[in-house]
């Protein structure tokens, strides 16, 4: 019963400073090369209540040294922050401060949604430090992946009702069937911040452009996305070929929204 406890809470928190004062909690699992795991709403301890999670982690951790980090004002990090500095510059004072806290020299990034325009910024101004990146389901202009008329509906709830947003974000926007793992999922975003940093959150996210930054990116990328709608699709995927050269795109149908959670571990390879 002890060791189950431990595996389902995690290993130990670790604790790194930004710049700017910050504390953030990270994790570190496993052995081989390092793979910083970039959060999007994200508190540590309820993630690895979630089977799906739990799973994709131990089984990283298998072949990689993971890290895994909450971001300012989420989780176990401070709570306490500036709800007007939650822009990019503050996404990456969080990852340089996680980075080297953990003592890792070179890395490969695993960005998803609105945590992928920061490995992107990442990768652009440290092209020594990062050997390869996955992005899944975000976009160079962060307001393309958020555009979409169901995202904005959900958007919408973060004030109106901090719990249905949680439970409908779990359920529409990752696609999992109202089960154990959905409502685990839930949790996460509940206790991942308050609905007035999640707002702030949010807003500050959709005004994010790393666009300019595409052609800096020398790590081999690969980009994954759903196959939406037609204007979506185009939109997300806009500039990844002529300016990324490192960059390989793959989707798959829209009726299956569920991430292959073992696809990461080919950056390893």
């Amino acid at each position: 019963m002890a060791d189950t406890a431990r595996v389902e809470s995690g290993p130990a928190l670790n604790y790194a400073r930004t710049s700017d004062g910050v504390t953030l909690a990270y994790q570190v699992i496993g052995q081989g090369p390092a793979l910083v795991w970039l959060p999007s709403l994200s508190s540590l301890h309820a993630q690895w209540r979630v089977p799906v999670l739990r799973a994709a982690y131990l089984e990283l951790a298998r072949s990689m040294t993971l890290v895994l980090y909450d971001g300012r004002g989420n989780g176990s990090s401070d709570r306490r922050v500036d709800t007007a500095d939650l822009g990019l510059d503050a996404h990456l004072r969080d990852l340089d401060a996680v980075v080297y806290a953990a003592g890792i020299t070179t890395t490969a990034l695993l960005g998803y949604y609105h945590s992928a325009t920061t490995a992107i910024a990442f990768a652009a101004d440290h092209p020594e430090q990062v050997g390869r990146m996955v992005l899944f389901g975000g976009a160079a202009l962060l307001s393309d992946a958020m555009s979409p008329v169901q995202t904005q509906a959900l958007l919408s709830l973060v004030e109106q009702d901090w719990d249905l947003f949680a439970e409908t974000a779990a359920h529409a926007w990752l696609g999992w069937a109202a089960s154990e793992s959905g409502r685990q999922l839930a949790e996460v975003f509940r206790t991942a911040a308050t609905p007035t940093v999640a707002k702030a959150w949010f807003e500050a996210g959709s005004r994010i452009d790393v666009t300019d930054r595409l052609p800096q990116v020398q790590a081999p990328t690969l980009v994954l996305h759903r196959q939406v709608s037609g204007r979506c699709r185009s939109r997300c995927r806009a500039g990844w070929p002529t300016r990324c050269r490192a960059a390989g795109w793959w989707s798959w149908p829209a009726r299956s929204r569920r991430f292959s959670w073992r696809t990461p571990a080919a950056i390893s390879s």
